[in-house]
């Protein structure tokens, strides 16, 4: 009984109480006053008067009571009723919650060996019965490779473990295989033993498949890594094949080529002079093609290693040696200054040779040729351009830059192999990065290549 529920009682028998002493006093007043009439006094009367007015408080005071009673009792029972309320508002939630989550119930009486599950927990079994069923029901329907696992889960709760988490598989009446995970937790009794797990279950046979497929995914990878590795060698080994069985025959054709022509130079006439021209300028060709082949194949193995590198200076070294090794060329060159990257040093100035040295190429044939290397964007995600006003480009075939053996000019017109664009975009694919050409047949083109995200903070032109 609550404290509210005793006052109201006490403030009860005070009020009844003080009603009855009320009457019985009234009516002794009454006789006495009959017996005594004639000898009342004026103070006898005042007492009368006196006891009345105490009874009246008396039943004042009871009222007043038992009204602070009642209205507390009131607060009580909304307060009741708001809890209850809220009890089965948090109820209704988490019964929503099992079932988005669609978990199933567990309650297993460890002591009896009652198991009882939840309606969902016994559909994860294929199970129709319901209430408390015993560990023999349910054992038939665990994979026999996971029975030792569930028991090794209860026997070390029965050891002191309070944790209890098992996946096993079910084996279901209509033939098909499930994986179940539950987890739940030990109750122990007055003596301080497990005596019941509480616990949910849910099916996880989506999250198992997808794991086995990731164990096969990485098995498959392992097995591409291996292979690659492989055809990695044998490249390594055509490589060196190329670059020393079929470097020989080149060096001799060339080498009796140019004997031919000293020896009977003055014998041979002018288009015999010519024939072994064209057979030094192919086998030199051929043995240029061959290093470049080797230089594109070694820029997808070689290790990236990044760090600060100067662009500026590097650019401004490379026309150095173009004007070193073409010394009659008078070319406008513009590099900005202090344009840093974070990048490979090596392999980016093989990027900026390629480049500039085609520039330098195709503004041969140009009166006044320029060049320009300079840098756009953000710090963060900078754009690394190098134009020039050379012969140019028609956009529609420039698809074909970057491919391997693919040219726009006739090697009459401009030499070249056609290698050297494809090493430049496998270096800056190397690096994260894009590269694009953009140009017009008579007004020059424009390059433009980023190294990533990691290009260096602050980079850029001052």
């Amino acid at each position: 009984m609550s404290r509210l529920s005793i006052a109201f009682c006490v403030a009860l028998a005070l009020l009844v109480g003080a009603m009855w002493w009320s009457h019985v006093n009234t009516e002794r007043l009454i006789a006495a006053e009959g017996e005594r009439r004639a000898e009342r006094s004026e103070a006898v009367r005042e007492s009368a008067r006196h006891v009345e007015r105490m009874l009246m408080w008396t039943r004042g005071a009871a009222l007043g009571v038992l009204l602070l009673v009642f209205l507390g009792l009131r607060g009580e029972i909304r307060r009741r009723q708001a809890a209850e309320t809220a009890m089965g508002a948090a109820e209704e939630r988490l019964r929503l919650a099992i079932e988005g989550a669609d978990l199933g119930i567990l309650h297993w009486d460890l002591r009896t060996g009652a198991i009882t599950w939840s309606e969902r927990g016994l559909e994860f079994f294929g199970l129709e019965e319901t209430g408390p069923l015993q560990r023999e029901k349910f054992l038939p329907l665990i994979h026999p490779d996971d029975v030792p696992r569930v028991d090794g889960a209860r026997a070390r709760v029965l050891a002191g473990n309070p944790e209890y988490d098992v996946e096993f598989r079910i084996c279901r009446p209509d033939g098909s295989i499930r994986w179940l995970a539950v987890s739940g937790r030990a109750v122990a009794d007055a003596e301080g033993r497990p005596a019941v797990i509480q616990g949910v279950g849910r099916d996880v046979t989506a999250r198992r498949q997808a794991e086995d497929d990731v164990r096969a995914l990485a098995a498959q990878v392992a097995t591409s890594n291996a292979e690659l590795l492989a055809a990695n060698r044998e490249l390594e080994a055509f490589s060196y094949s190329v670059s020393h069985d079929l470097r020989a025959p080149l060096r001799s054709i060339d080498g009796f080529g140019l004997a031919l022509a000293e020896d009977a130079g003055p014998r041979l006439n002018d288009e015999e002079r010519g024939h072994v021209q064209r057979i030094r300028a192919a086998t030199q060709r051929m043995s240029r093609l061959i290093d470049d082949l080797l230089e594109l194949s070694r820029v997808g193995r070689s290790e990236l290693r990044r760090e600060d590198v100067d662009l500026s200076s590097t650019a401004a070294a490379i026309v150095a040696e173009l004007r070193a090794s073409d010394p009659t060329r008078n070319v406008e060159v513009a590099i900005e200054e202090n344009v840093r990257a974070l990048a490979d040093s090596h392999l980016v100035r093989m990027v900026l040779t390629n480049l500039i040295g085609n520039a330098w190429k195709y503004t041969s044939k140009t009166a006044a040729g320029r060049i320009r290397f300079e840098a756009e964007g953000p710090p963060e995600r900078r754009t690394y351009v190098v134009r020039d006003n050379g012969v140019g480009f028609d956009m529609a075939y420039a698809q074909k830059l970057f491919g391997v053996f693919q040219r726009l000019h006739s090697a009459a017109e401009f030499p070249g192999t056609g290698v050297g664009l494809a090493i430049v975009r496998r270096i800056v694919h190397r690096h994260g990065g894009e590269v694009t050409g953009e140009g017009r047949p008579g007004e020059g083109a424009t390059f433009r290549f980023t190294l990533g995200p990691t290009t260096a903070p602050g980079a850029g032109g001052t």
